[in-house]
């Protein structure tokens, strides 16, 4: 397994990469709550649900084509 030329590019500029880093923080942020607060049932709830659907945007802009800012070209298809 290798690392694309652009990595860094992408690691910027991707938009699963970034859905994906805000659902981490989304399920970051819901374990201090559930650890500091005793009851936010609520608020868990929906750091859950909106860190299932930026997970679900993540997975779905993997397959939308990205601007060739990126990097990668049709040809590299």
């Amino acid at each position: 397994m290798r690392l694309i030329p652009n990595w860094r590019k992408v690691l910027l500029r991707a938009w699963s990469v970034r859905l994906g880093l805000i659902a981490g923080l989304f399920e970051g942020l819901n374990v201090v709550l559930q650890i500091t607060v005793d009851r936010l049932p609520d608020v868990s709830l929906g750091l859950r649900l909106a860190a299932g659907g930026c997970a679900c945007l993540a997975l779905v802009s993997r397959f939308i084509a990205q601007p060739k800012t990126i990097g990668e070209s049709h040809a590299d298809h």
